[in-house]
């Protein structure tokens, strides 16, 4: 359910597409999702759903960089929003394949993965602690997913986990010079990062 709000947040906010568009982009599949899987864990320390920026956003009017992008699929021809680039950063083996996201690849040509670059990544793979030789990549690859996810136009995480509370109220707002919330004992303190 939490990916299916997702996919449908990411479809209402930068999308023009009807309902009868969405079933057809996303395998005809609405009615019958099979997006409750007991093996994905969603995290279990924050059972506080995230709150998200609902502010206005300005149309992108320079495509050039899109060109550049090597989108999987074909672009639409009349939604630019739909042509929306999209990075999802998952632990879930074989996310192309994952039933949990075949709608995100079904609908977005322009969805990536950090398994899409794999051919760039053999130096943070075969990192090691100078110290120990303990292999650094299972601390590393999560990093690099975080860093990623936090340098989009907007991040989306789900509700229970720690990890993408961490990315959407601290690295997100960092990386894209919005406000910071800082709790300390039960006060907040909003500081702008500039």
């Amino acid at each position: 359910p939490n990916i299916d709000k997702i996919y449908h947040q990411i479809i209402d906010t930068f999308t023009n597409l009807s309902p009868q568009e969405v079933d057809v982009l996303e395998g005809a599949t609405h009615d019958s999702d099979i997006l409750v899987d007991d093996t994905v864990d969603l995290g279990t320390n924050n059972s506080r759903s995230i709150e998200t920026d609902d502010s206005t956003y300005q149309e992108i009017v320079n495509l050039n960089t899109l060109k550049e992008v090597k989108c999987r699929k074909p672009l639409h021809p009349t939604d630019k929003g739909v042509n929306t680039i999209i990075y999802i950063a998952t632990d879930a083996e074989s996310p192309r394949t994952n039933p949990l996201l075949f709608k995100f690849f079904n609908t977005f040509p322009c969805v990536f993965v950090l398994d899409d670059f794999d051919q760039e990544l053999p130096e943070i793979k075969s990192a090691r602690n100078a110290e120990d030789k303990t292999p650094l990549v299972s601390y590393l690859i999560p990093m690099l997913d975080a860093t990623i996810s936090a340098n989009g136009f907007r991040f989306y995480g789900t509700p229970k986990s720690t990890f993408s509370k961490y990315i959407d109220k601290t690295l997100h707002p960092l990386y894209s010079g919005k406000e910071l919330l800082i709790e300390v004992m039960n006060t907040s303190t909003n500081i702008k990062m500039e």
